[in-house]
């Protein structure tokens, strides 16, 4: 029961979390739910990614007292998504959040937005066709 218990403050604190970032927006739930569950979803792989990359490295072969560098199939093997150094979920919030963006004024993150929203589809442009 007391594990019930600690999963269910977890849930709270994350869901008035996930509320706060969208109170002062203006969009319904419908519109940053998948930003919100991305990022529920990047930290649930980022949890299982470190719960087997131990194991993994535990056994992983060596020869002339060098390891094997971890892969991809050593993770599939484990039920797990590799993830490079880059995609982890600490590390991409800090990439996400450079200095430079706390130093700039002006509608920057409007601009970022639309550049993204343009980006993106480009992206879909070019996977269609």
């Amino acid at each position: 029961m007391a594990q019930l218990e600690h999963i269910e403050a977890i849930e709270k604190r994350l869901w008035g979390t996930a509320d706060t970032l969208r109170a002062n927006s203006n969009y319904a739930s419908n519109e940053y739910f998948l930003l919100v569950m991305g990022l529920v979803f990047l930290r649930h792989t980022y949890s299982r990614f470190l719960a087997v990359k131990e194991k993994i490295e535990a056994n992983l072969p060596t020869r002339v007292g060098k390891t094997r560098a971890l892969s991809k199939e050593d993770f599939s093997q484990q039920s797990s998504i590799f993830l490079q150094p880059e995609a982890q979920f600490g590390q991409l919030l800090r990439t996400l959040n450079p200095d430079v963006l706390k130093k700039v004024s002006g509608d920057v993150f409007g601009r970022i937005y639309e550049y993204f929203l343009t980006q993106f589809s480009d992206q879909k442009a070019h996977d269609g066709g």
